[in-house]
Parts: C-alpha cells; sequence; structure tokens
C-alpha cells in the first residue's frame, strides 16, 4: 500500500464504500476492523487510533449475542495471549542462550589465563635452571684454568 500512497488511498475508498453498500450485519466488524487497519496504512488515522477500534470491535465481538461472532472473538484473544507467551518463551530463550554464551567465554578466557599463567612458571624454572647451569660452567671452567 506504502508504494503508491495514491493508490493505496483510491483502493481504502472503494473498499469502504463497497462495505457500506453491503448490508451483511454479521461482517459489520470485520469490514470496520478491516477498514480501520487499512485507514491506518494509508495515514488516515494513526496506529493508536486504529488499534483502539479493533479492541473496541473485539470486545464488541465477545459481548455479542451471537455465539460464533463470541466464539471468534475469544479465539483471537486466545491467540493473541499464546503469541504473546510465545514472544516472551522466546526471549528468555535468546537471553537464557546469550548468557551461557558470556559463561562460556569467561570460562574460556580464565581457562587461557590459568595456562599462561602455567607456562609463565615453566618459563620462569627453565630460566633458573639455566641460569644455575650457566653458572655451574662458568665454576667449572674457572677451576679449570
Amino acid at each position: 500500500m506504502m508504494v503508491n500512497p495514491k493508490q493505496a488511498q483510491k483502493t481504502v475508498k472503494k473498499l469502504a464504500k463497497k462495505f457500506i453498500e453491503q448490508n451483511r450485519p454479521e461482517l459489520l466488524s470485520s469490514y470496520a476492523s478491516l477498514f480501520a487497519s487499512s485507514a491506518a496504512s494509508v495515514g488516515w488515522i494513526n496506529e493508536k487510533t486504529s488499534f483502539e477500534i479493533f479492541f473496541s470491535l473485539l470486545f464488541g465481538m465477545l459481548e455479542s449475542s451471537d455465539a460464533n461472532a463470541s466464539e471468534v472473538g475469544m479465539n483471537l484473544i486466545k491467540e493473541g495471549i499464546r503469541n504473546k507467551k510465545k514472544k516472551d518463551f522466546r526471549r528468555k530463550l535468546e537471553s537464557e542462550n546469550k548468557i551461557e554464551r558470556l559463561n562460556s567465554e569467561k570460562n574460556k578466557i580464565e581457562n587461557d589465563k590459568r595456562q599462561l599463567e602455567q607456562k609463565v612458571v615453566e618459563s620462569e624454572q627453565k630460566a633458573q635452571r639455566f641460569e644455575i647451569d650457566l653458572n655451574k660452567a662458568i665454576n667449572e671452567k674457572k677451576i679449570i684454568e
């Protein structure tokens, strides 16, 4: 719709006219919801207003004496709650995965640090042995001379 705003506005006008011309009260809430989202997408009403319209229609469906409309409204709410829980669950998993990766990196860094410390100790020991061997060699040479 946003590729060609003028065409989108014309389409929404035609759509609204068709909705009004049809005399099917059972589809009125669906038409109104579709029209509200279309009007929001072309900039005639803001998104917040569109959501308010949608929720008022959804509430109207729940209160409806028509069992089918009430059931559809309830299913929409259930699906919305389920999707929110899925999103929350995904976010939690993602954050736990990030924590696991950070802990893994931390452990790797600590292991690398220990290995480096061990290599430093080994290098110092080798340097001390070399110094001792060098001193022995120098002392033996002095004795021989």
